[in-house]
This record gives structure tokens, sequence and C-alpha cells, in this order.
């Protein structure tokens, strides 16, 4: 009797047993809802993910892209118009310190070379993300941009040493942006900026060089870009280190040949006169003693030659910043 007691209780256990754990199963088992809220409401605070590496990325998604545009943008106008002002410290929180180190030299040799840049900022016309990535803990993100504005360098006599300050020229410029993913300041820093220039090799560089520093006269680019059916356009004379007297004998008979040859058009390249010696002479004119100004006054005086020319483009000759000028010619009869 003693032992079908014991077996009784070892029953009563497993059964008790069995109960409390169907219990645990179905409060355990169950879902309450707030699993769902919590991770919603995290995605959208936290807008980023872990990946295997343990490494955060953050999310770059159309409406990041759309208010990342905006921003750079603005900075795109500031940094511009700062670097062309000379003040580029007042954008030196946009900007990584080596793109800024940059920045500040060409201000430096810019200043060292008595130069000043002028710069009118129209507007920009597009900028489009590139590409995006993750670089360790750093998001980068690559922008085309293409602006308008109107800019110019003038030298301390305040002449013109490139640029337009009455034309509006459109920039194509590839900037690239980076943030710090783990850091909570929400700035982005510029920490390149891509132009034709840095992807020449040296070599390229150099013959450009060599080619700037040569003293070899220069082919004429519309006589280069001539179409062969069109060899006829275009001539051109250089009356470099010609007399008054050589001038003219040398352009009646290149005008004459040209005319029989049925060319449209001739240049005539007299130079600028700031070295001629005549105009020192106090027995000479001392604008007609200059092949700038002789030579289309011999022109134009000469009734045989003006029979054959339609127009002579004077603006050229009373420029002091040209030293050449074209004559349209007529066609023969």
């Amino acid at each position: 009797m003693n032992y079908s007691f014991e077996y009784i209780d070892i029953i009563l256990l497993a059964m008790i047993a069995g109960f409390i754990f169907l219990r645990l199963r179905g409060i355990l088992g169950r879902k309450s809802g707030v699993e769902d809220k919590m991770s919603t409401s995290f995605a959208h605070e936290f807008p980023q993910k872990t990946v295997k590496n343990k490494e955060k990325k953050m999310v770059f998604d159309e409406d990041a892209k759309k208010n990342f545009l905006q921003g750079a943008k603005i900075a795109y106008e500031n940094i511009v118009t700062s670097f062309s002002s000379g003040n580029i410290n007042s954008v030196k929180q946009l900007l990584d310190k080596k793109v800024y180190d940059q920045f500040e030299q060409a201000i430096k040799d810019r200043k060292q070379n008595n130069q000043v840049s002028e710069t009118t900022f129209i507007g920009i016309n597009s900028a489009d993300i590139k590409k995006h990535e993750n670089n360790k803990n750093f998001l980068e993100v690559t922008v085309d941009f293409v602006s308008e504005i109107i800019s110019c360098v003038k030298d301390k006599n305040n002449q013109i040493l490139s640029g337009d300050p009455k034309k509006v020229k459109k920039v194509f410029d590839t900037w690239k942006f980076s943030r710090d993913i783990k850091s909570k300041n929400p700035n982005w820093l510029l920490i390149d900026t891509e132009c034709w220039l840095n992807k020449i090799t040296d070599k390229d560089k150099k013959n450009w060089k060599n080619f700037i520093d040569s003293k070899d006269n220069i082919e004429d680019k519309d006589s280069f870009n001539l179409k062969p059916k069109d060899k006829k356009f275009l001539k051109i004379i250089d009356l470099h280190g010609y007399t008054l007297e050589q001038a003219n004998e040398a352009i009646s008979k290149f005008i004459e040949k040209c005319y029989e040859e049925d060319v449209s058009k001739i240049n005539i390249i007299t130079g600028k006169g700031s070295r001629s010696k005549n105009k020192e002479d106090p027995f000479k004119s001392p604008d007609l003693a200059i092949l700038k100004y002789s030579v289309p006054d011999f022109i134009k005086n000469n009734s045989d030659l003006m029979k054959k020319i339609n127009m002579i483009d004077f603006n050229s000759v009373n420029s002091p910043l040209q030293g050449s000028f074209d004559i349209t010619l007529k066609k023969k009869l």
C-alpha cells in the first residue's frame, strides 16, 4: 500500500509540472503589440543600420538626398563667392583642412601676382548626386554642379588677364562632401574638388608649360579649324619687322593675290605698336609711323585696293589690345 501512494505522488507532481509548463508557454508565446511599435520608432529616430562587420551605415533615402542637395547648393555658392573675394575664412567650417589649404594657397598666389578676381554668381542650373558611399565611419557624397557665373581676373592696372566681365559662362564642377556618421555634428565638409587639371598627367602639364613659354608664332585658330574645301576662306600675313614702305608694298601684293585666288577673308598681323621706335621720330606722325595704323590708312587711301574690299575691321585697328585686323574681300568678277 505504501508503494501505491508513492506512485500516486509522482503522477500528481508530473501533472502539476505539465500544467505549469503549458501556462508558461501560453504567456511567453504571445505578442503584446509593443514589439512592432518599438521597432518602428527606432528606425525613424536613428536612421542607421548595423551590418555584419558592426559598422553603422546612415540611411540615405530620397528625403535625405533632397535635404542634402538643398544644403549643398547653398554651400557651393558661398564657397565659390568667398574664394573669389579672397575671404575663404568665412566658409572655413565647411571645408576639410586639405581643401582649405589649397584654396588659401591659391588666394596667396593671386595676391603675390597682384591679381584680382571678380565673380558674379548668377545661379545653379543643376545639382545631381553622382554617387554616395560609406567609407568606414563616413558617408561620402559626390555631386555634379552646373552653374552660371560672370568672372574675370585683372592685374594691378585693371587690365583683364582672363575671363570676360560682360559674358556669362557655364561652369561644370564635381565636388565631394563627407559627414562623420558617429558624430552628433550634422554638418558636411567639402573634402575634394575635381577639375580637368587634376586629371592630366605630369607629362601633359610639362608640354602645356613648354607651349606657353614658347616664343614661336601660334597658328591662327580660324585657319586651323577650316575644312579642306574651305582652304581659300582665310589667309594671313605677318608684317612684323617690316618698314613702312616694305609693309605697304607687301600688303598691296598680298591683297591682289588673295583677290585673284578668290579668298574671302584675310588677317593682317601688324603688332600693337607698343615697341615701335618710329613713334619717337619727331619728323613722323606718332600714329602713322606705326604699322598698326599706317597699313589700314594706306589701304583705305588706295582706290585700286578698295575696289576689291568689302570691309575693314577698324574696331580691331583702334583697339589697343589688338595686334591684327581682318579684311573681307569682294568676290572676283
